[in-house]
């Protein structure tokens, strides 16, 4: 897919999904002291969000997953037995042995929706803003993975929209805030500085008693991702 039908992909992801989820919206659920949490995510998000609960008093099963993390991947684990489930995704590009699976916004939608059905569990997604190497492209880190990224966050924000237990805590979005520290180290790998940045908007977010007292802690209610800017970024790399 080249860039400009990357960028179309996300606009049309995003109109599927009537929008993305507003990251400074009302929190329909907070993680009480004590919860039990099952958490599936790909390193280092892994390690560092489940240091972060347990730290609140909360239980973790943590699962660190090698392979990026997909919808499809979250169906097949047991359902978890816990007060609270967060998965990060990576990809909606699934790996088989055949070659490879690409899911659609429907797939994907439909894939959350069977995962949250009964209700039981209370849900957190989020899209993890680590760049794909097999998309990685060398004009932008954003272009690197726009179109996996675009569709995992609308069915995210789908998600949301049909069950009431299920909320998003903007871990991508982050990455494009313009008071976040720098996200990508010169490999495209997420640095130490932004992944406390992210946890402090998680907790800030779920876990407001557990949330820095200093002024890091009012990230969350700054300006955080506007979609037209990052349109408008893309564009620019574009007419270089």
């Amino acid at each position: 897919m080249d860039d400009l039908s990357a960028i179309r992909a996300w606009q049309t992801a995003v109109e599927q999904a009537h929008g993305i989820v507003d990251p400074h919206g009302p929190t329909r659920f907070l993680i009480a002291p004590r919860s039990r949490v099952a958490l599936v995510a790909n390193e280092p998000i892994a390690t560092a969000l489940a240091t972060l609960l347990r730290e609140a008093g909360a239980t973790v099963d943590a699962h660190a997953v090698r392979d990026p993390l997909t919808p499809a991947h979250l169906a097949e684990l047991p359902h978890p037995q816990a007060d609270v489930a967060i998965a990060v995704f990576t990809d909606r590009t699934r790996r088989a042995h055949a070659g490879v699976q690409t899911a659609g916004f429907e797939e994907l939608a439909g894939t959350l929706n069977a995962v949250t059905g009964d209700g039981a569990v209370r849900w957190i997604f989020a899209v993890d803003p680590s760049p794909l190497a097999a998309t990685l492209q060398p004009t932008h880190v954003l272009l690197a993975s726009t179109e996996a990224k675009a569709f995992l966050r609308a069915a995210c924000a789908h998600a949301r929209t049909q069950r009431e237990t299920c909320e998003y805590w903007a871990l991508f979005e982050s990455a494009f805030d313009p008071h976040a520290p720098r996200p990508y180290d010169a490999s495209g790998i997420l640095t130490a500085s932004f992944i406390d940045h992210a946890l402090r908007i998680f907790a800030q977010r779920f876990m407001p008693w557990h949330a820095p007292a200093d002024d890091q802690s009012n990230a969350y209610r700054r300006p955080m991702c506007d979609e037209d800017e990052l349109f408008d970024i893309m564009n620019a790399e574009f007419d270089r």
